[in-house]
């Protein structure tokens, strides 16, 4: 059992994070680009924190996949 599941508040507030943090990363990335000379030049921490987050968010993905209905079934 996915603890998540039995806390549907928790779920949601990190859904709501997942969603703010991959923004200010978005954002970030372009800026970093653009003022750095490209995407080769972005700064190491700027990766790390990337793979981190990305790492974590694997949980939240999963949840959500368990969590979305299945399409009906082909007749």
């Amino acid at each position: 059992m996915n603890p998540l599941d039995q806390y549907p508040g928790v779920r949601r507030a990190l859904y709501t994070l997942q969603w703010i943090a991959s923004g200010v990363m978005g954002i970030l990335g372009i800026i970093l680009a653009a003022n750095g000379g490209g995407v080769d030049d972005l700064p190491g921490w700027y990766n790390t924190t990337g793979l981190v987050l990305a790492f974590v968010w694997t949980y939240t993905g999963i949840t959500a996949q368990a969590n979305t209905p299945a399409p009906p079934a082909a007749e």
